[in-house]
């Protein structure tokens, strides 16, 4: 049984996007995973998980490498269904 099963069993809401299941914790929508899961996800798919979700903001991790790159998040100030680009 792998660690979503268990969730599934739970009854947790799992959401699918970008090739992996996600969860809400504490409002954020994450990984369900104990190990770090590294996402590769454009705007528009994340802007889907959110809406679909109604989480706060979606938390993940970019490809480790060995050169700076850029980190973003979306807040909301509500708990309202986001509208982005």
């Amino acid at each position: 049984m792998t660690y979503v099963d268990f969730l599934r069993q739970t009854g947790l809401p799992l959401f699918n996007g970008a090739g992996i299941y996600w969860t809400i914790l504490y409002g954020a929508l994450i990984p369900p995973s104990p190990l770090p899961t590294f996402v590769d996800m454009g705007v528009q798919a994340s802007s889907r998980l959110l809406n679909e979700s109604k989480a706060y903001f979606i938390r993940w991790s970019s490809d480790p490498s060995s050169q700076e790159t850029p980190w973003a998040s979306v807040l909301s100030v509500e708990r309202a269904v986001l509208t982005l680009p």
